[in-house]
């Protein structure tokens, strides 16, 4: 099927997220090679993936504003290394990780 007939047979379809999540199925066929069945899972797999990442990524800015607000005024009070400068950025990256 060369793009012209995909894109015709994109056209036909009349629901706009039917036809957006068929167009990311040929974009994944298209890209490794494979067959319709194994490029749709391969598709959800890269979703579910997209948004482990992405719910993990806002938990760690979460916790590293958290701990920004919370550790920041006690490390600084406590620990001569807190008090330099260039260390203030530091502290969230110790709640993100």
């Amino acid at each position: 099927m060369n793009s012209a007939q995909a894109d015709r047979h994109l056209r036909s379809i009349p629901d706009r997220e039917q036809r957006y999540k068929e167009w990311k199925i040929q974009r994944v066929q298209a890209t490794f090679d494979l067959d319709r069945t194994t490029a749709a899972q391969t598709l959800e797999w890269i979703e579910l993936k997209f948004a482990n990442q992405f719910f993990a990524a806002g938990c760690g800015l979460i916790s590293g504003f958290y701990v920004h607000k919370r550790l920041t005024p006690i490390l600084k009070a406590r620990s001569l290394l807190f008090k330099k400068p260039w260390v203030a950025p530091i502290v969230p990256l110790l709640g993100f990780y």
